[in-house]
């Protein structure tokens, strides 16, 4: 064995000791507080601002400065001083695939009621033969079902925190953890 591939096996089999973590790990000054991520989020983004007074506003971003963002809600642009304090997550529409599971499970509640409706209606009519009612009532229940289902899936929005002015306090392994509320 060469000299040269002894040296890369020892460098590679050090690498691959190593955690993950190590090699992620940037630098940065203190005056960094994540404010640079709130920058970075594009014109129009969907954004939930939760100010320290318990105060929710949601709109999208019209503008962020080095002191203050604003946000476009309802024919009216709401500055919010960054001094005060607050927490700014990002609105993200669920996926397609989360919009056919609640379709598809509106269009089997909707069935099952309406298939529950039928029956039930055609027992306590008195004919001896199945009316045309009991397939169009579950049909249209699951119509109803699936198009409500749809709609609930539509406006549902998943959230990230971007930045936070109360950074919490990190603790160090065998220190114990502060309560906060």
């Amino acid at each position: 064995m060469s000299r040269n591939r002894l040296v890369l096996r020892l460098l590679l089999l050090f690498l691959s000791t190593q955690p993950f973590v190590a090699f992620s790990q940037t630098t940065t000054g203190a005056a960094d507080d994540g404010w640079e991520v709130v920058k970075a989020v594009p014109f129009g983004a969907e954004l939930e601002v939760k100010l320290n007074n318990r105060v929710t506003l949601k709109g999208r971003l019209h503008s962020v400065s080095e002191t203050a963002l604003k946000l476009s809600r309802k024919n009216e642009i709401t500055e919010l001083d960054r001094a005060k304090g607050m927490r700014i997550y990002r609105l993200y529409s669920k996926s397609e695939e989360f919009k056919k599971l609640t379709s598809g499970v509106g269009a089997a509640i909707g069935g099952g009621v309406g298939l529950t409706v039928a029956i039930t209606a055609a027992r306590g009519s008195g004919y001896n033969r199945p009316s045309s009612g009991i397939v169009l009532i579950p049909l249209v229940g699951t119509a109803v079902g699936a198009i409500g289902g749809y709609m609930i899936g539509d406006r549902m929005k998943s959230r990230m925190l971007i930045y936070d002015s109360e950074q919490r306090r990190q603790v160090a392994p065998g220190e114990p953890k502060s309560k906060e509320p």
